[in-house]
């Protein structure tokens, strides 16, 4: 058994203490040997006796997450952590010293990271070494929490309210799509004629707090404001990280109108954006083949064929070979490989060499990239360095 716990943690890569059912420390396999932050086990043990299950998950006072496992059989109980499930937050350390936040900042990111999306697999995999059952063990907790969601008549809506605030939610509706319409156009212009809307936005109240649902709803409309820009082929690593710089914007505003002035602030912000893409590669009449190509130029870096082209935009591949067709007189094939070859020479130009062009452009190999270029060009990937 113990063989198998260092097994795991060799491979997680991450701290895992081993309690006996006298819940006595018998071993610690320590990932970091740093005494940064001294966790207090046996509360961590009287939480996990606090639930109905043998396992459990618990987060640490800087946002770093444990998971907690009782083995039946054994009787034994695996503390599993600490990790992290996104960046730090220095925010949170602002009331620390400057020598013990460089202390902890260097402690923390040394973690292992495990995405909150993960951590069913890390339950999975942690269950299976003990149990040897596949089984997902957080599937009955939340249909049990579901279900108590479903009986609890604070979360059912009568037929009277719904009339009773129909017209406020069409309204809302209306003003977000018409907004939304405007954002994925690309037209900050338009935008700025709506400015009324956008710093007016009605937000129903779902709490007592109107701050708190004005920035609740701020958010909600971020997310769907980097969904849109996505859709229409801003990379979708920018869209992200304009989502989140506003959401950190809205969450620090301490009144209403510094809720509504980010929030509007962002509607225009990834107008101008996409904007800038759209006199880029919207060469057509349209949305849908702008909306392609876009694609196509955020993805050269990757091998991508027509089927996946048409998988992300929920298309059959036989639709959008004869949709894109028709419109640029090219198979998408062909349209995605000029690209790359364009994009290639602007970086053969500006001294780019020609190992690293084929690697950042997705080719198999230097020489297939060479062969392609020449035939394209009629020039060598080094003459046409040489020649520009």
């Amino acid at each position: 058994m113990s063989k198998l716990i260092k097994s795991l943690h060799t491979c997680l890569k991450t701290t895992i203490a081993v309690f006996n059912d006298k819940q006595k420390l018998i071993n610690h396999y320590q990932y970091d040997n740093s005494n940064t932050i001294v966790y207090q086990y046996l509360r961590m043990l009287e939480e996990l006796d606090e639930v109905d299950r043998h396992f459990c998950f618990l987060q640490g006072q800087f946002e770093e997450m444990f998971l907690l496992y009782k083995d039946k059989k054994s009787k034994l109980t695996l503390i599993i952590g600490p990790w992290r499930t996104n960046p730090i937050n220095v925010d949170n350390l602002n009331n620390l010293t400057s020598s013990y936040k460089h202390q902890l900042i260097e402690f923390l990111e040394k973690l292992p990271i495990f995405f909150l999306n993960d951590i069913e697999e890390l339950l999975t995999l942690v269950h299976f070494c003990f149990s040897k059952e596949e089984s997902n063990l957080l599937e009955f907790p939340l249909q049990h929490y579901v279900q108590s969601l479903l009986d609890n008549e604070c979360y059912q809506v009568s037929s009277y309210l719904l009339e009773e605030n129909y017209a406020t939610y069409d309204y809302i509706y209306q003003q977000e799509n018409t907004v939304l319409q405007c954002v994925r156009s690309g037209d900050t212009e338009q935008l700025l004629h709506l400015k009324s809307d956008l710093s007016n936005f009605l937000s129903v109240p779902q709490t007592g707090n109107s701050l708190r649902s004005e920035k609740n709803f701020s958010i909600i409309l971020c997310e769907k404001l980097s969904s849109v820009s996505i859709e229409v082929g801003m990379n979708f690593a920018k869209a992200y990280h304009i989502r989140n710089m506003f959401v950190k914007k809205i969450e620090k505003s301490q009144t209403l109108p510094q809720v509504a002035k980010n929030r509007a602030a962002a509607f225009v912000y990834f107008t101008h954006e996409i904007g800038k893409l759209n006199s880029k590669t919207s060469l057509f009449q349209s949305p849908f083949i702008n909306a392609v190509i876009h694609y196509l130029y955020n993805n050269l870096h990757q091998k991508l064929s027509t089927k996946e082209i048409a998988s992300h935009f929920n298309i059959s591949e036989s639709k959008l070979r004869k949709d894109f067709k028709a419109v640029t007189k090219v198979t998408v094939k062909d349209y995605f490989f000029n690209l790359k070859i364009k994009k290639a020479m602007e970086m053969l130009k500006s001294g780019v060499k020609v190992e690293d062009t084929a690697l950042a452009l997705g080719f198999k190999n230097v020489s297939h990239f060479s062969r392609v270029f020449k035939s394209t060009t009629k020039l060598s990937p080094k003459q046409f360095q040489i020649q520009s």
